[in-house]
């Protein structure tokens, strides 16, 4: 992985089971007719579904990037360990690691296996550069982030439901499934330069306890860019443990 495509990696996620059960696809399709809902009982549902709630291993993501001419495929896995830590594995469609990093609410630390470079930023330096926090990780993968709205209602229409959210500049739409509580789609800008993003959740499944959506899209503006990932196999995380090791040879920069 060269550095340029670490930095887009790194760039997604700021923003951004082993068993032989099948899982079922979830129909998110419309519902009729128009009702109402308390928003913080909507909210509370939809957090009541949240994936990374509780100690968890996403065993297979593939990321395919696209920007321009630049058309870049990875394979992923990721260990969350139900408190404030997240260690993701990058790999290539060729199964070699790339890189491995580790996100918890202190530091980001990045290990380029294949560049020899340990990357090392403060979290929160890096949320206020780019105006998120550590818990929109958690909207990667289709989770609800914090949220905070004063309208006591919302509407559900035909099945869909919009809540905005502002604060200290940033802007999001989140739209919400009414049927199954979980998100279907999020817009709006974020970070100093007010960058536009949106994202869209398809194809939720149930598995293991967990409803997620298999196929996520995410548009960047500033970036250009078009990121797709695909993931499966959840299951709860039983060694809470994430080892994250560099080898003393590496050169070490510091993330601004």
């Amino acid at each position: 992985m060269c550095r340029k495509e670490l930095n887009i990696v790194f760039i997604i996620i700021i923003i951004l089971h082993s068993s032989c059960q099948r899982y079922r696809l979830y129909d998110t399709g419309p519902a009729e007719g128009t009702y109402e809902i308390a928003t913080s009982k909507l909210v509370k549902s939809v957090r009541l579904n949240n994936v990374l709630d509780e100690p968890v291993a996403i065993n297979r993501i593939t990321i395919h990037y696209r920007k321009g001419e630049e058309n870049r495929k990875f394979r992923a896995n990721m260990k969350y360990n139900g408190r404030d830590s997240i260690l993701l594995s990058i790999r290539t469609i060729a199964g070699i690691e790339a890189a491995r990093v580790l996100i918890d609410k202190d530091a980001i630390k990045i290990s380029d296996k294949i560049n020899k470079v340990y990357y090392l930023g403060k979290t929160d330096r890096i949320g206020r550069r780019y105006g998120v926090e550590f818990a929109f990780i958690n909207m990667l993968f289709g989770d609800i982030a914090k949220l905070k709205n004063g309208e006591k209602s919302t509407q559900c229409i035909e099945g869909i439901a919009k809540i905005r959210e502002e604060e200290e500049g940033n802007t999001l739409e989140y739209t919400i499934d009414c049927n199954i509580k979980k998100l279907k789609a999020v817009e709006g800008r974020i970070g100093y330069e007010g960058e536009k993003i949106q994202g869209i959740f398809n194809e939720y499944r149930y598995e293991n306890g967990f409803l997620y959506p298999g196929k996520i899209e995410w548009r960047m503006e500033g970036e250009g860019a078009l990121i797709n990932l695909e993931m499966n196999n959840v299951k709860s995380l039983e060694r809470k443990n994430l080892i994250f090791r560099v080898n003393h040879d590496y050169e070490v920069k510091i993330i601004r």
